[in-house]
């Protein structure tokens, strides 16, 4: 994928109309439930994106539904994000606990003093948690959501090469959907010292996309971005490659609830039909959705 389509808009022309508003319900605990064909549509993208996963050869990667205080710490969470990780139990008993922000620590925990003997694409999902003040009465960002991730790791070119096809994967998926988007620049608060010089850094050196398309009254959301980490986590957790050369990581991560409320805004009661011819076309990558 060149910087040219990187920038370029997914066509698509309005026409599908809305769900009905009552299959869309926000907790007061910051998490959304969706009912009916709503509910239906969730399912089905969150399937759809596993199984495109695993076609691409990733390893399944069963996870753990929260994580300990010290892989967060370890990966320099709480210096980059004070007070947004989420407790997964408030009993003052239990205080290591945590939901994941974002699925991918678990690999690096899992991993963590090996040698890699070649490079590895891994896939996983859980739910994910953050402390969001918004989450009470925005939609797109959300306590508790639901986090499908690509992480790769390998040579630096490798993990480049493997982040730019799946970010051309995506943006055709979602084309052949039918949804509207585009591909922007994006910095990340972990890398670098804080203020302009570390996203102009990051800028150039093309370290985070984001997908974003237009979720209604959500407004526009990024519902996938596509990261490269350089040496930054595999240095604190202590990974490398077999001859001893450094291990660089990367991921790209979907966000279930926002790809749904997209398809929603956009393609309305056609979006689950959308999807599902979208799979017959693919030759039958899920034959039962």
């Amino acid at each position: 994928m060149n910087d040219s389509d990187r920038s370029m808009a997914l066509a698509f022309e309005p026409g599908g109309g809305s769900v009905e508003i009552e299959e869309i319900d926000l907790d007061p605990t910051g998490q959304i439930h969706f009912q009916g064909s709503a509910a239906a549509l969730y399912a089905r993208l969150d399937a759809v994106l596993e199984r495109w996963s695993f076609a691409a050869g990733a390893e399944d990667q069963a996870v753990p539904s929260t994580i300990q205080r010290e892989v967060l710490d370890r990966a320099g969470y709480f210096e980059a994000f004070a007070g947004v990780a989420l407790r997964a139990d408030r009993d003052p008993d239990k205080p290591d606990a945590f939901l994941p922000p974002a699925a991918c620590y678990h690999v690096y925990a899992k991993l963590a003093g090996q040698r890699l003997s070649g490079p590895r694409s891994l896939a996983l999902a859980t739910t994910c948690g953050r402390e969001e003040s918004r989450a009470v009465d925005d939609p797109g960002r959300l306590r508790r959501f639901r986090m499908r991730e690509l992480v790769f790791l390998g040579g630096a070119d490798w993990v480049a090469a493997a982040r730019d096809d799946w970010m051309g994967r995506t943006v055709a998926f979602a084309g052949q959907l039918g949804l509207s988007g585009s591909i922007a620049e994006a910095t990340d608060t972990f890398f670098g010292r804080p203020g302009r010089g570390r996203r102009l850094i990051q800028q150039i050196k093309k370290l985070k996309y984001e997908l974003r398309m237009d979720a209604g009254r959500a407004g526009a959301l990024a519902v996938a971005s596509f990261n490269l980490h350089e040496s930054f986590f595999t240095n604190r957790f202590d990974i490398a490659m077999a001859d001893g050369s450094p291990a660089a990581s990367g991921c790209v991560a979907f966000g279930i609830e926002r790809w749904t409320l997209a398809c929603l805004a956009q393609l309305g009661e056609d979006g689950p039909a959308a999807l599902r011819g979208l799979i017959e076309r693919a030759g039958g990558l899920g034959d039962d959705l």
